[in-house]
């Protein structure tokens, strides 16, 4: 979940998030202590960023999402995560990426997006192929997993979460 290295052309910062495995199980707690994660590492990140960044993208990679996993997001944990991230929480979020779509997400995502602001609703992008997805972000600071030229996830984010 930390940031990639270098930002977009807009001077804006990226981050890349996905599941671990389809075979770790999701509990409530698993989604609710990633939740946090999210914002800490943003606290974080406002906190120490050496100089102002023109707003966070974020890329969802929805490739091990399974109707299991989206049932473990009770409507109580979904609103307060859309209340901090729309209300309280001083980041910029500027786009959105939803990668590796499927059918479900598709779904669930249009069932969300009425809950969402306007302004939030119109800087969501699905991409069903990783090569729109270069059309907003340099290929040069997405992992190699994904195309991209700045090394495997691990090397980037290892001293962190590995």
């Amino acid at each position: 979940m930390p940031a990639l290295p270098g930002l977009t052309k807009n001077g804006r910062r990226v981050i890349l998030m996905r599941g671990v495995s389809k075979d770790v199980p999701i509990t409530v707690n698993n989604i609710t202590e990633a939740m946090k994660m999210v914002f800490m590492i943003g606290d974080v990140r406002l906190k120490e960023e050496s100089h102002g960044v023109a707003g966070d993208v974020y890329i969802f990679d929805a490739s091990i999402a399974t109707p299991a996993y989206f049932a473990k997001f009770t409507p109580t944990l979904v609103k307060k995560f859309l209340v901090c991230a729309q209300e309280a929480y001083p980041a910029k979020l500027k786009e959105v990426h939803i990668i590796n779509i499927s059918p479900l997400v598709d779904t669930i995502l249009n069932f969300v997006k009425p809950f969402l602001k306007e302004k939030i609703r119109n800087r969501i992008f699905t991409h069903s192929d990783i090569g729109t997805l270069y059309d907003h972000i340099p290929k040069e600071i997405m992992p190699t997993e994904y195309g991209g030229d700045a090394g495997s996830v691990i090397d980037i984010h290892g001293t962190i979460f590995y």
